[in-house]
């Protein structure tokens, strides 16, 4: 059975890859002058960065609704 900080791990690491990859999408935008290709990359960026917003939000509900017992 998965415990609560296996689930925060878990959502750590996604959060952490939709982070890198947030990163990863603005820095290929920069190298860009192409305005579609801009605006490709541009979108791919907001898409990871809701993508984190989303995961941080899980977070959240996990943390209400399931106090850590611990403190």
């Amino acid at each position: 059975m998965l415990s609560r900080q296996d689930y925060l791990g878990f959502l750590k690491e996604m959060f952490d890859i939709e982070t890198k990859m947030m990163n990863f999408y603005s820095d290929l935008e920069k190298k860009f002058n192409d305005s579609k290709m801009k605006s490709i990359f541009s979108q791919l960026a907001l898409d990871e960065k809701s993508h984190a917003s989303a995961v941080d939000a899980l977070v959240e509900l996990i943390n209400q609704k399931y106090p850590d017992s611990s403190k």
